[in-house]
């Protein structure tokens, strides 16, 4: 979910994450900062990592201290309640990630019917006994188009 967290960030201001996530020079400019801030205070909103991990998350090859992270939520949170600006960016951000959790929660149910179809073709298989008629059924070509986007969506979200 962390990658998916920045790279919504990164999607919504429009930036790249070697301007954003990188400590060099030009990497203190006022919408570079405010969009590691703003990835900073999602990381910590929806994932369990700590505030030196999250450091590490958007500092790259240079960790940010625990304070900096501390620091940049708790700025975020400030300019949350004064500025519109603000309050919109953090809600409009936090509807694509709930929506792409949500989207990841409905492949998940998906693929938990699909393993459980897929188990009970395998044992129906096992207990074959040879006679005439395998239980195995034949997967016709939609179905089979089927089990192959499940499969790729799986593997999706194992990435994740």
């Amino acid at each position: 979910m962390k990658t998916e967290i920045k790279k919504i960030v990164l999607d919504y201001f429009h930036l790249k994450s070697n301007e954003v996530f990188y400590k060099g020079k030009g990497s203190r400019k006022r919408e570079l900062v405010y969009a590691r801030q703003i990835t900073a205070y999602f990381l910590d909103y929806y994932t369990k990592l700590s505030l030196s991990k999250i450091g590490k998350e958007i500092g790259g090859n240079h960790n940010y201290h625990h304070a900096t992270i501390f620091w940049a939520k708790k700025q975020i949170n400030d300019l949350y309640d004064v500025d519109k600006d603000v309050r919109n960016d953090i809600d409009e951000i936090k509807i694509i990630i709930d929506n792409k959790q949500k989207d990841i929660l409905t492949a998940i149910d998906v693929l938990k019917g699909y393993e459980k179809w897929e188990a009970e073709l395998l044992l129906d298989n096992e207990a074959w006994d040879g006679g005439f008629e395998r239980p195995l059924p034949r997967l016709t070509e939609k179905l089979f188009d089927r089990l192959l986007e499940l499969q790729t969506l799986r593997n999706k979200i194992l990435e994740l």
